[in-house]
């Protein structure tokens, strides 16, 4: 049996001796940048076994909170090649535009507060909230995938559209 094989157009390789066959792996969302050295052995680790650059699992990668993902992580993309698979996207809901302000904790007034501030640029683009906020999401180039979630089919029609947006949407630079 060969040590790696293609499907889909997606690359997989036997992790070690384990019998896992794997595409990458991930450092999850538990490693700021100032632990560098966890990285760098990561790195070491994974080249005997013919590992791929890791993703870099993020929560938030979303309009309220773009710090770690806009700033933070840069030179972990250049030097590891490093790719993001988000979470929570439309942050815990808030940017679906369904809660208001006055009616929630103080902390997540906020937050909505800050979404109700970008509601009008949804609307020049023509489209919801939520479809701008998945849009600008993979827009991103560090971005490897987006996970999204629906209660409902319908949500996930809506957050598909998000796709024809992308072109639309202004990454941070």
């Amino acid at each position: 049996m060969s040590t790696s094989s293609t499907t889909a157009k997606m690359t997989y390789r036997f992790l070690g001796n384990s019998g896992l066959i794997v595409s990458k792996f991930g450092l999850g969302s538990w490693m700021p940048y100032y632990e560098k050295y966890t990285v760098d052995a990561s790195v070491q680790d994974r080249r005997p076994l013919g590992v791929d650059s890791p993703h870099r699992g993020v929560a938030g990668v979303q309009h309220l909170e773009r710090n770690k993902v806009d700033h933070e992580y840069t030179d972990l993309y250049k030097e590891y090649k490093l790719g993001l698979t988000t979470w929570s996207p439309l942050a815990f809901g808030t940017l679906t535009g369904k809660y208001s302000a006055g009616e929630l904790s103080e902390s997540f007034e906020e937050r909505v507060v800050m979404a109700d501030q970008l509601k009008p640029i949804a609307t020049e683009l023509g489209c919801t909230l939520a479809q701008m906020s998945l849009a600008w999401a993979v827009s991103n180039e560090n971005v490897s995938a987006v996970m999204i979630g629906a209660s409902h089919p319908s949500q996930l029609e809506e957050n598909i559209k998000a796709l024809e947006l992308v072109d639309k949407i202004t990454p941070f630079r």
